[in-house]
């Protein structure tokens, strides 16, 4: 499940490492208008490819078969896939957002959003799932992680304190 979960992870990957240079050089440029303009974007791009991974789900166990004809592994990927998929759109904001601020200077930000949703969030929540409802359910906390940091970092760039760092370029 996770072969097929970061086959799906590269364009995403690919657009947000770009997002970074482009509100880089954009606000090097003093155009605020074009790194704006660039971030959405990205993050309406990223979401159309993240729509597009929710048609995995119904194909996982034969997608999965390609790696392992395992039954065991066919059905627990899976479950990976149900579980984790459908959070690729929040996943995907909170990745080009984190890329779109680093490339605007503020990489502190990124750094306390992934540390919150991925460690202090997501270990947590995955072992209170696996322990409450069983290990099928633990792949939800990655989902739920993503989400946390989705919200925070909408909040972050709508905050508009991105735009307040100095450029290496001034």
């Amino acid at each position: 499940g996770s072969k097929i979960d970061s086959l799906a992870f590269l364009p995403i990957q690919s657009l947000s490492i770009a997002v970074t240079s482009f509100v880089g050089q954009n606000i090097g440029a003093k155009r605020l208008d074009r790194a704006r303009q660039g971030i959405r974007v990205t993050v309406a791009a990223a979401v159309v490819w993240s729509l597009f991974c929710l048609l995995i789900i119904p194909f996982g166990p034969q997608l999965i078969a390609i790696f392992s004809d395992t039954p065991a592994v066919m059905t627990t990927g899976g479950r990976y896939l149900l579980c984790v998929m459908p959070f690729y759109i929040p996943f995907s904001v909170m990745f080009s957002l984190n890329n779109a601020m680093r490339g605007a200077g503020d990489s502190m930000f990124a750094l306390i959003d992934v540390i919150l949703s991925m460690i202090l969030v997501r270990v947590p929540v995955v072992y209170l799932l696996a322990n409450r409802f069983g290990p099928g359910y633990m792949f939800l906390g990655i989902g739920i992680g993503w989400s946390v940091g989705c919200l925070l970092s909408v909040l972050y760039y709508f905050s508009g304190r991105w735009r307040r760092r100095k450029s290496l370029a001034e």
